[in-house]
């Protein structure tokens, strides 16, 4: 290929991105940047994903900050991606934070469920509850995440009874 575009480069960090290559994605951002080229939405959020597996929360942020800078920290796609990969950095502050960030109308399913699930991935089942009775009072319909996600996180005995009610509320909107 003689001339790489925007989406050539996205091919090539995605690929080194899912085999779980930090140095080399890192270093064809590095030539992408260098080749005069503007990152893009896939770009910043291929980025995210690969620092959250690595569970690398300075390069999460740093990736935040790079996103916001060159007008991407609008998209609500990438957004969410930063709130779920905050969240699997055991960073539950900067995931409510870049939530709440997000004008209201601007939530989607998604947004909620990258909130609802960072919380049950950490077995903060009370929080997940919260963030789902404020996510059904603004509107929003859950789907078979929300509902996966809720069930997942009420694995202790003590809660399990709400999990059931959750299964249940799953069932009544019809998202199972």
């Amino acid at each position: 290929m003689s001339e790489k575009d925007v989406a050539s480069w996205n091919a090539m960090i995605m690929g080194f991105d899912q085999l779980g290559f930090l140095d080399r994605v890192l270093i064809l951002f590095y030539e992408m940047r260098f080749m005069g080229l503007k990152p893009d939405s896939i770009t910043v959020k291929g980025l995210t994903q690969l620092s959250s597996y690595e569970k690398n929360l300075n390069m999460v942020k740093v990736i935040n900050c790079f996103g916001n800078q060159i007008g991407i920290g609008e998209d609500v796609s990438v957004i969410n991606t930063w709130i779920a990969a905050y969240a699997k950095c055991n960073n539950l502050g900067l995931a409510e934070k870049v939530f709440h960030g997000i004008p209201t109308d601007w939530r989607t399913v998604v947004s909620w469920n990258s909130m609802i699930g960072g919380y049950a991935y950490l077995e903060k089942f009370v929080k997940a509850i919260s963030f789902y009775q404020l996510m059904c009072r603004s509107g929003v319909r859950p789907d078979i995440s929300t509902i996966l996600s809720l069930i997942s996180s009420s694995v202790h005995p003590e809660v399990l009874i709400k999990g059931k009610l959750i299964d249940a509320h799953g069932i009544r909107w019809d998202a199972i």
